[in-house]
């Protein structure tokens, strides 16, 4: 398990992926530094959240597209192949690599919410921040390997989990119409309405609630509830696995 651990890391400095995207983060707390100094009044409550919702998109597209090219690009080259010929169970691989793919999103989450400290936010919002992005980013991880794995190209495995993404961060809004009657109001249809709610609610339970980690405004007014941090922990230990289950389910239909 080690050893497939350096691998990975080895493969993120290779790709100059720490480089890339903490570079690339760098740029945008500048640019929102700026910003908010042009802003007439209260420039910090507008960089803030300008700047943690551009690195948390970053790092979010960074990890996907690495993962799901880097995978890709495995198993055209065999290393995928060579990887499971070695006394280790595809369980054991996929388990190792997700960790190992955990740790790099870990590694890069840190110093992405440590980098805000510029912007002189709140410092136990600060913490609570760059932990849930922490949490966030390992889910990330664990859904870009089940998606490369169950895909065939790259571009369709970071579409489709960059999709999935997107659905979870919008999981608020399809809650909040599920327990509403405007859907059966605009669709002029109750049976309809109806069903479309059943499906947000599936929906809803299938999905993590990501709308929930990284909230920009714990930056701004203080960090939430301990509740919020635990239910959050509690959710990450449940999904990380899961997705992972699910990538070695997967693995073990395809012949390599």
């Amino acid at each position: 398990m080690s050893a497939t651990l350096r691998y990975v890391l080895l493969t993120a400095l290779r790709d100059r992926l720490f480089v890339t995207l903490l570079g690339l983060t760098g740029l945008v707390y500048v640019v929102a530094g700026a910003l908010g100094k042009a802003a007439l009044a209260e420039g910090r409550e507008l960089s803030l959240p300008v700047a943690a919702g551009s690195g948390r998109s970053i790092l979010v597209a960074g990890i996907l597209i690495f993962v799901a090219f880097h995978v890709r690009r495995m198993a055209e080259n065999r290393e995928l192949e060579t990887l499971l010929a070695r006394p280790i169970s595809r369980a054991g691989f996929v388990a190792a690599y997700g960790l190992g793919l955990a740790s790099v999103a870990v590694l890069l989450a840190i110093p992405m919410g440590l980098g805000l400290a510029f912007f002189h936010p709140g410092w136990a919002g600060l913490a609570a921040w760059t932990l849930s992005l922490a949490m966030e980013a390992a889910i990330v991880a664990a859904l870009g390997l089940f998606a490369a794995l169950a895909l065939e190209t790259a571009v369709a495995a970071a579409l489709l989990s960059g999709g999935i993404y997107v659905l979870a961060r919008l999981m608020s809004v399809f809650i909040s119409l599920a327990e509403s009657r405007v859907l059966e109001n605009e669709t002029q249809n109750e049976t309809l309405g109806l069903l479309v709610r059943f499906l947000l609610k599936v929906l809803s339970l299938l999905l993590p609630r990501l709308d929930l980690y990284s909230q920009s405004v714990w930056l701004v007014h203080g960090p939430p509830p301990l509740e919020t941090i635990l239910f959050l922990l509690a959710q990450t230990a449940v999904y990380v696995p899961m997705l992972l289950l699910a990538a070695v389910f997967d693995l073990r239909r395809k012949r390599f």
